[in-house]
């Protein structure tokens, strides 16, 4: 029995050493704070199992946390495994139970929360050129640091831009890590404060103000700035002397005075200077008023009295101008301002008192005064007087006034008319200068610039002293851009300076700028006159982001925008150029053009212009918005050929800060102190142009207004005149012809569809039996009748190669008239019957002929004549052997060159309908090659398509070598002499080219070409080609004109590649020309209304045989060339059996066509051939030549 319970004791104490639960003791926990430092974390408490088990099997026991002894003992309420403490420190224990006898033991481990480093940065903005100091705040005894920038400082000093970090670790080993940007702010930001006011208690004009009172219309929702008030800009500028602002501010100059404020960034240092205005309002006592007599002219004792015009005598002693003022029947009316008399005032007793009085608009005050109006009964009534201003010299401009130099003599010739007797009267002319002078015709000299208003007054003593005046404005110019800003109403500005015709169709003129919205606010339109060379527009309408008036030189301060966010952006403008635009200025109006194209002469100036890197960033904006019928808006001021607005980060000179974008636009800098004006920086002069259909009606706005900030001002100025949309008189009637393509083949010109310009007008005059032929490059022309009896029958027609290409139901309208001030539509619709494919190629010299040594130009222009795109093609230019191509220039992307040997093919695709693409071809004519030599470049379009004229699908180009040249010449493509068994196997046809250069000193508004036909010539085979710019041509007859109305055409001096143009046409000779025939051409040219420029007299002969030809030298010659059917190769001896002969296509391919061989000659059938340029290949034992043979 012993034995049995010995061996029971053993097993029990076996088991419980196998199975007993020891909860080893766990470390305690530590973790860092976050930057709060609130001594609470989360900890993850399953870190401490392993540690807590030891050795024993995970799976045999259960271990659990709590937050008390009691609640581990019992079991109950365990805390999860991720815990956040809930005191600091905290101790937290452990139960390990066995899983299968519920035994347990517990154990306890503190949690221990650290504090971090504690500190913070924010993201910094420091000026341009300045630094700043980022400092953590923390002792570095107790902490280490690591910065981004490789120091382990507290602080560091930062002046460049970037992203930074630092890292801090304190003694308890936290770390904390913060990252922060560093900006440069190139312009501080404020808005224009609002004029400070006070009431005038004293009658001295003094008061006091709280001009802390302004700071928050200044800072508005900034909350990192510093604004300090000082007397003077210089004393701002250099932050001394500011004004005490706890103390009220007396002002020290009575009525108005200006202060200066300096606004600075706490942060970075940078700052701004503005300006603030102090008003001391009050009203002076009013002195005693003149009685105010009119004469009663049919003397019944009531007269009718202008009251408005003794304002100037009520407030002559006011020094605030701050006021209004109005007239009354009673005392205590005028005292309440009850019941104001209307203006002007019938009396209702005579003699009678009224009472006016003067308030201050700023509640400072009121005063009343009385004065007599009497009806003079005993006066005779007076005459009519119409004076009249009729002449001056100089002369007046387009906008009325008369423009001239200091000290310059001007004289003024006038007139009156009178109902009545004239013989005393008297001229006075009073000329604003405090100066006056008598008679019909004076001379005046103004010694100071400005603007003055001379005044004739015609006085004439019979029946008595009465008299009448008429006004002429005269401008005095200086060094410097002049702004006026009362002379013109805006209306005024629109239709007679803008535009100056007062036969345009305007209506609906409105505008808005600062001024419109505040009256505190500045006057961003003005007017602006200039009388120097330095500037390209002598006068026009100005547009600002600010005062319009500080456009005035010298360039001696800042023009930093006066509106505040009162004055608001444009949201059409944030529309079009994607901005947050505010202190817009626009003006806007509808109107109905009578021409084909509007276009109007522009330039942007802006103090954003500073040849660092601020233009570099910052810009202004203004657009030019056209509106159609339709809704469709479109804006004008684009830079050149691109769809980038006109912006100063768009157009400005390189700089350290970025490189040059668009420079051939700047217009070049405003030297501090030079007299110009104030801006900067401008761009050059630009055209703004538009296809407009006529008698339509169209909305335009010109804005201009300041992107995301309000500081430094831009403006738009707009040249007087330049708005060139027609007019329509009262002695005059247009009538608009217009052919264009009839899309959906309703017989109406709608929306989408374009002018038709392959084919001519004709019209004839009340049956005179002289037929005028017209072609215009826009599809449409004007006739002006100047007698609203003329009838006129008028036609359109197809060019003679497409008329299987396009249906035409319409042909000819008879007796067609029109009334003085209208205008009568004539449409010709042109069906397009998608048969025909045509690409046209040409070859021009649009500069100068080859010299020996220097380059010269060939344009290759490819043209889709046809009603679709051409997908696909590739046309060849062939060089002369002795010529160099230097470079080659694409217009567009779609089209690719591939060097050949003999010179290179052009690919394109998708060529659009009615589309034209050009190369420029850079020539090098070595100096080896002889004068007179003739050169010869060829350009074909191969195509299996069925393209429909094949005579314009090649061109070629011979011109002779020279030595110098006339940039005004004529030329023809085949050169002086012409094969003639060539030329009647060709199409016939003569191409001429026309060059003109303005090599003058200003631009040419318009151009006129004049060439008389040579009686050998076939007129009615004339068919223009190609020109430079858009052309309205017309034959009467045998005579040719060409006219470019507003053509602009800039001088040499200023734009050299601009200041050409050229046209190309095609016309045969008569039937009946023969060998030796020669035939002269010469044209006139006409640049404005000068004299006219005689081209050369250019002549073609037709001969046997070339002077010099390859062939020639080893005894044989190829004709005719060009050639249609057959070609025939002649030898001066027996060799055919001896040569081999060899005929390639332009890709270098055999070509195999029947060869008829003969004893000294073999003909060649090329009826088979496609038009385009050929190689034929002689070669023999001690010989071998090619030459170029041209299919038709």
């Amino acid at each position: 029995m012993k034995q049995k319970l010995l061996l029971f004791f053993i097993g029990l104490f076996i088991t419980s050493f196998n199975y007993a639960q020891v909860a080893n003791q766990p470390s305690d926990l530590e973790l860092c704070d976050d930057e709060l430092n609130d001594g609470i974390a989360v900890f993850n408490l399953a870190v401490l199992d392993a540690g807590i088990l030891g050795n024993q099997d995970p799976s045999n026991f259960i271990l659990t946390y709590y937050q008390s002894q009691s609640d581990a003992e019992n079991g109950v309420s365990p805390v999860p495994l991720i815990y956040t403490n809930i005191t600091n420190p905290q101790t937290m224990f452990v139960r390990l139970e066995e899983a299968v006898s519920g035994n347990y033991d517990t154990t306890s481990f503190n949690l221990f929360v650290k504090p971090s480093p504690s500190f913070s940065i924010d993201d910094i903005s420091i000026c341009d050129g300045s630094s700043y100091v980022v400092d953590t705040g923390l002792d570095p005894a107790l902490h280490t640091f690591m910065w981004s920038t490789g120091e382990s400082t507290p602080t560091i000093t930062a002046s460049v831009e970037g992203l930074y970090w630092v890292a801090v670790q304190n003694l308890e080993g936290c770390f904390l890590e913060k990252a922060f940007n560093v900006t440069l702010d190139g312009a501080l930001s404020f808005n224009q404060p609002n004029p400070l006011y006070n009431c005038d208690l004293n009658g001295n004009g003094f008061a006091e103000f709280d001009l802390e009172q302004a700071t928050p219309d200044i800072v508005g929702s900034q909350t990192d700035l510093e604004v300090t008030y000082y007397a003077t800009q210089a004393e701002a500028e250099g932050g001394i002397t500011s004004l005490v602002t706890e103390f009220p501010y007396i002002n020290v100059v009575p009525y108005n005075q200006v202060l200066y404020f300096r606004v600075e960034s706490i942060q970075g240092g940078c700052f701004a200077i503005g300006s603030l205005e102090l008003v001391v309002s009050n009203v002076s006592p009013i002195p005693s008023i003149s009685d105010f007599v009119v004469c009663d002219e049919d003397q019944d004792g009531f007269a009718e009295f202008m009251l408005q015009s003794k304002i100037d005598e009520v407030l002559a002693n006011q020094p605030n101008f701050n006021l209004e003022v109005s007239f009354h029947l009673s005392q205590s009316d005028a005292l309440n301002l009850m019941n104001p008399l209307s203006d002007p005032f019938i009396n209702t007793t005579n003699p009678q008192t009224v009472y006016v009085a003067v308030t201050d608009v700023n509640g400072c005050g009121t005063e009343i005064q009385s004065f007599t109006l009497l009806a003079d009964q005993t006066c005779l009534p007076c005459q009519t007087i119409e004076p009249s201003i009729d002449s001056t010299t100089p002369e007046p401009n387009i906008s009325g006034i008369v423009i001239a130099q200091s000290n310059e003599d001007i004289n003024f010739t006038g007139s009156a008319t009178f109902s009545g007797d004239a013989s005393d009267a008297v001229y006075i002319w009073s000329f604003g200068d405090n100066s006056e002078a008598l008679g019909t015709s004076v001379n005046h000299s103004y010694a100071q610039e400005g603007s003055y208003t001379v005044t004739l007054t015609v006085t004439d003593s019979s029946p008595e002293a009465c008299s009448e005046s008429t006004t002429i404005m005269v401008e005095i110019l200086g060094q410097s851009i002049s702004v006026d800003q009362t002379q013109f109403t805006v209306e005024e500005l629109v239709q007679n300076v803008l535009i100056g015709n007062d036969c345009s169709q305007i209506s609906n003129i409105s505008y808005s700028t600062g001024s419109s919205f505040d009256g505190f606010e500045p006057n961003g339109i003005g007017y602006f006159t200039y009388g120097g060379n330095d500037f390209p527009f002598s006068e026009g309408l100005l547009l600002s982001t600010g005062n319009a008036a500080e456009a005035e030189g010298p360039n001696d301060g800042v023009i930093a925008s006066d509106g505040s966010n009162i004055w608001p952006g444009d949201t059409d403008l944030d529309s079009e150029l994607g901005i947050n635009s505010n202190n817009a200025t626009s003006i806007e109006f509808d109107f109905v053009p009578v021409v084909n194209q509007i276009n109007f002469d522009f330039l942007m100036a802006s103090e954003e212009y500073d040849g660092a890197g601020f233009e570099c960033s910052f810009s202004d904006a203004f657009a030019f918005l056209l509106t159609d019928a339709m809704g469709n808006t479109t804006n004008l001021a684009l830079i050149p050929g691109t769809d980038l607005p006109i912006t100063v980060t768009n157009i400005h000179n390189a700089s350290d800060s970025c490189p040059e974008a668009n420079s051939q636009y700047f217009g070049g800098y405003t030297a501090d102190n030079s007299p110009l004006m104030r801006y900067n920086g401008r761009t050059v002069s630009f055209s703004a142009q538009a296809q407009v259909n006529i008698g339509e009606t169209y909305h335009i706005k010109l804005v201009v207004a300041d992107d995301v900030d309000s500081i430094y001002d831009t403006a738009v100025f707009l040249k007087a005149g330049s708005f060139d949309i027609g007019g329509i008189c009262e002695d005059i009637g247009l009538i608009s012809l217009r052919a264009f393509n009839d899309v959906n083949t309703n017989g109406d010109f709608d929306t989408g569809e374009s002018n038709f310009t392959n084919g001519s007008f004709t019209y004839e005059k009340n049956n005179d039996g002289v037929i005028n032929v017209v072609n215009s490059s826009s599809g449409s022309f004007t006739i002006v009748s100047t007698d609203e009896n003329d009838t006129y029958d008028i036609s359109f027609s197809v060019n003679d190669d497409y008329t299987d290409c396009y249906t035409q139901n319409v042909t000819t309208f008879s007796n067609v008239s029109v009334l003085f001030g209208e205008l009568a539509q004539v449409d010709f619709p042109i069906e397009d019957n998608l048969v025909c494919e045509d690409l046209a190629v040409y070859l021009i010299n649009p500069f100068a002929s080859p010299r020996p040594g220097f380059e010269h130009l060939n344009t290759l222009i490819i043209e889709n004549l046809s009603g679709a795109n051409i997908a696909t093609g590739s046309v060849e230019f062939v060089l002369d052997d002795d010529l160099i191509i230097n470079n080659t220039l694409l217009s567009n992307t779609n089209m690719s060159i591939t060097t050949t040997a003999t010179g290179f093919t052009l690919y394109f695709t998708d060529l659009g309908a009615g589309e034209t693409e050009n190369v420029e071809i850079t020539l090098l004519c070595p100096t080896t090659l002889a004068l007179g030599e003739m050169v010869t470049n060829t350009v074909s379009y191969t195509t299996s398509s069925n393209d429909t004229v094949a005579e314009n699908n090649l061109a070629s180009l011979s011109e002779v070598v020279i030595g110098s040249y006339d940039p005004n010449d004529k030329m023809e493509s085949h050169g002086p002499n012409i094969v003639y068994n060539d030329f009647i196997s060709s199409d016939e046809y003569l191409y001429y080219t026309i060059r003109f250069q303005n090599v003058g000193t200003a631009e040419a508004i318009f151009i006129r070409i004049e060439d008389e036909l040579d009686s050998q010539l076939d007129e009615t085979t004339f068919q223009m080609l190609r020109s430079s710019h858009d052309y309205m041509v017309t034959r009467t007859g045998s005579s040719l004109e060409w006219f470019f109305d507003d053509i602009n055409l800039p001088a040499e001096q200023d734009d050299a590649a601009g200041s050409n143009g050229f046209v190309h046409f095609k016309i045969k000779p008569k039937s009946g020309y023969t060998l030796g025939d020669v035939i002269p051409n010469t044209a006139s040219i006409f640049f404005d209304f000068n004299a006219p420029i005689i081209t050369n007299t250019f002549t073609t002969t037709f001969v046997e045989t070339l002077s010099v030809n390859d062939f020639e030298a080893t005894g044989f010659i190829m004709y005719p060339n060009p050639a249609r059917d057959l070609v025939t190769i002649k030898f001066n001896d027996n060799l055919v059996h001896n040569i081999n002969l060899v005929v390639y296509d332009i890709q270098g391919k055999t070509v195999n066509i029947p060869m008829n061989y003969g004893s000294y000659a073999v003909e060649l059938n090329t009826s088979s051939l496609q038009t385009g340029l050929y190689f034929v290949q002689l070669a023999g034992k001690s010989m071998s030549e090619t030459q170029k043979l041209i299919i038709n």
